[in-house]
């Protein structure tokens, strides 16, 4: 054996998560390039949480995954959507597209005299308007337009209750998306991986200085 093999290994298993490190920063950077006027925020959010992982963006709009749920959010408009699943939404063209089934992760608030009981739910969510966030309440969960676009460029967003009121170069696309509602075991899979990806990146940097 070599008297050099030991400072090969060591070089080896130093390389390793600098490569995995600098690939993972590359990667950020040339999505980053899509949404110059967010750049600075998602950065922002990135130092402010470790667990805050950055997915995608483009324009004014910007995917992020944070305790197993995606974070949409718009510039203008606040957040559009949170969804537990990567597959419900879609950048096409200058178009994001989502379908929002928000069950399990729209807020909500309800009253009960016992432990448990929910009584009179209301769903709520926050959206900017002219700049000033503002409250939308639903009296219930049929209420919700679920079937959310929002211009990555100007930041409009339109809502959707029912298939029958989209157009139907639209209607197309949510039918599309409409059919992922389940996770398939590969997805379930994806899903561990990406939530681990945030404390792999502080791993990497522990490793490296």
């Amino acid at each position: 054996m070599s008297k050099h093999t030991p400072f090969k290994v060591i070089l080896v298993l130093f390389m390793i998560p600098v490569s995995l490190y600098l690939i993972a920063e590359y990667i950020d950077e040339k999505k980053l390039s899509e949404c110059p006027e967010i750049k600075n925020d998602i950065k922002n959010a990135q130092s402010a949480d470790y667990e805050y992982q950055f997915i995608d963006c483009k324009g004014v709009v910007s995917v992020s995954y944070l305790d197993g749920k995606y974070y949409i959010s718009d510039k203008y408009a606040g957040g559009v959507a949170v969804v537990n699943n990567r597959k419900l939404y879609k950048f096409i063209g200058d178009d994001l597209y989502v379908v929002y089934y928000s069950e399990g992760t729209m807020n909500f608030s309800c009253s009960g005299n016992k432990e448990g009981e929910c009584n009179n739910k209301k769903y709520y969510e926050y959206f900017k308007v002219n700049g000033q966030e503002q409250e939308v309440i639903y009296n219930s969960y049929d209420e919700i337009p679920i079937y959310r676009k929002v211009n990555t460029v100007s930041g409009e967003l339109t809502l959707y209750k029912t298939l029958n009121e989209i157009p139907e170069s639209d209607r197309k696309i949510f039918k599309e998306l409409e059919k992922v509602k389940q996770f398939p075991y590969l997805e379930i899979i994806l899903e561990r991986i990406i939530k681990t990806m945030p404390k792999l990146k502080v791993l990497i940097v522990w490793a490296i200085f």
